[in-house]
């Protein structure tokens, strides 16, 4: 199978937030970015090699279903941790994150006596000054969602404040500023979370508050065009949805022509909506889309299967055969077709991928991973 294209502008500085499976993940990423702050979702198992290419202002440790102490929990990589010690990176662990810098730096973690869940009173330590409460009262509400606790802090660290249940609920390590909280700042439930995660972001992670949204479309505009160059085709899935539509509209800015998007009629779609989808790319979005009506194909594949999973895995493994049929028809006409291109939501890209592996999943996304080894096009 050919490498995964992913664009993106690898020079520009990111906050990494390594996720160790919690539902929170993304508003973690949302809370970044509201401040203007560009920010990326990898999963806790990234490797170096990879987070590496990055240059990383901050990296934020999500929570998690797990204990860290378990056998098969997962934990961040010895090269990862070596990787942001060399480069003197910031981390601030949130829940499991935290508990997992205890597990790494000598601290240790316990089974709490009872599970935490739900709205809890966060007080400081009388006469502390951590930069992550900067602006905020002694006593502030957050929310907890835990089992576990700290029972001794690691090596390095202060403890900075507690709850009625914990002692442990904040820490710090200002000498290799690494700091970790047991609650959810990113949860609106969290009275003051936006300001500790912005204090952590801005205040002691130094990231610049100079983006914005629009500047990904311009970026992806341009490392496409880098990427594709002045000759390449690419075939793109659309589905009428958010995410195939933006990914469509911005790869037919980026190459014009050259962008062959194609939506299957795997006949499970709604009365017309075929058509108005046809109607609205073609008309108001200027995108030079394909109608294949496969419903027959799908629909007798799917005859007799009852398992939701099954079904899933028949319709991706179908729609990815008519793609390469449809590649083929593209490269006879324009004599090229290297790249696929898929839009994908994160929450997709959340529930598809797993660090326990396929029998973690929540569910599979035809629209997300690699691509099988019998289709000769590199994913964007």
């Amino acid at each position: 199978m050919k490498q995964s294209s992913q664009l993106g502008n690898l020079s520009r500085a990111q906050v990494a937030i390594l996720d160790f499976g919690s539902q929170y993940s993304h508003l973690i990423a949302r809370r970044v970015r509201e401040m203007n702050v560009y920010c990326e979702l990898y999963s806790c198992l990234v490797t170096a090699e990879e987070l590496g290419k990055h240059a990383l202002t901050a990296v934020i440790l999500s929570g998690g279903p797990n204990s860290v102490y378990d056998d098969g929990a997962p934990h961040v990589s010895k090269d990862v941790w070596a990787l942001l010690e060399d480069r003197k990176v910031p981390i601030l662990g949130i829940c499991y994150g935290m508990q997992e810098l205890a597990y790494v730096f000598g601290g240790e973690v316990c089974a709490g006596q009872k599970r935490e869940y739900g709205k809890a009173q966060v007080k400081r330590i009388a006469g502390c000054d951590s930069k992550l409460f900067l602006g905020l009262p002694e006593e502030s509400q957050m929310w907890m969602s835990h089992c576990d606790k700290l029972s001794k802090l690691p090596v390095g660290f202060d403890k900075t404040a507690g709850t009625s249940n914990a002692d442990f609920v904040a820490i710090e390590n200002t000498h290799r500023r690494m700091y970790g909280l047991q609650f959810h700042p990113e949860v609106t439930h969290s009275i003051g979370g936006s300001t500790i995660l912005k204090n952590f972001v801005v205040a002691i992670a130094g990231a610049k508050q100079d983006w914005v949204m629009t500047d990904y479309a311009e970026e992806f505009i341009n490392d496409v065009r880098k990427k594709v160059g002045t000759e390449g085709h690419v075939i793109g899935a659309v589905s009428g949805g958010v995410d195939s539509t933006v990914a469509a509209v911005l790869m037919n800015r980026a190459i014009g022509h050259r962008f062959h998007a194609v939506m299957v009629d795997n006949g499970c779609l709604r009365k017309d909506e075929a058509n108005e989808v046809l109607h609205r790319l073609r008309t108001k979005c200027a995108i030079d889309l394909t109608c294949v009506d496969a419903s027959q194909t799908f629909l007798s594949l799917l005859k007799g299967v009852t398992d939701p999973e099954q079904k899933r895995k028949i319709i991706g493994t179908t729609f990815i055969e008519i793609f390469q049929q449809q590649a083929n028809k593209i490269t006879q006409q324009s004599g090229t077709c290297d790249f696929l291109l898929q839009g994908t939501l994160y929450p997709d890209v959340i529930e598809s991928i797993s660090y326990k592996g396929p029998s973690a999943t929540i569910k599979t996304h035809h629209n997300v991973g690699g691509l099988p080894a019998t289709m000769k096009l590199q994913l964007i």
